[in-house]
């Protein structure tokens, strides 16, 4: 969280519409043609955030010469349950 926090600092998030239309043909487009557009791009991004997950990796440190582990916890956003394992 904090590293997306860090690069929000910089960059924005924006609805990328070059799928379906040219900066050109934007420009020429009337406000009608550009809301129609701008609702694909809002789609698509909602599409492809409910098809994301997430994962949290932690890296279990051991004293004086002990293996290191990884602990894998997944959290999907369809309420599956969590699963953990070692590696």
């Amino acid at each position: 969280m904090v590293v997306l926090s860090v690069i929000f600092q910089k960059y924005s998030i924006e609805l990328a519409v070059d799928e379906w239309a040219t900066d050109d043909e934007v420009a020429q487009m009337s406000i009608k043609d550009k809301k129609a557009l701008y609702k694909k791009a809002k789609d698509k991004a909602k599409q492809t955030i409910r098809g994301a997950s997430s994962r949290l990796t932690l890296k279990l440190h051991t004293s004086e010469g002990g293996e290191e582990g990884r602990r894998e916890i997944r959290d999907n956003s369809d309420s599956q349950p969590r699963s953990c394992c070692y590696e």
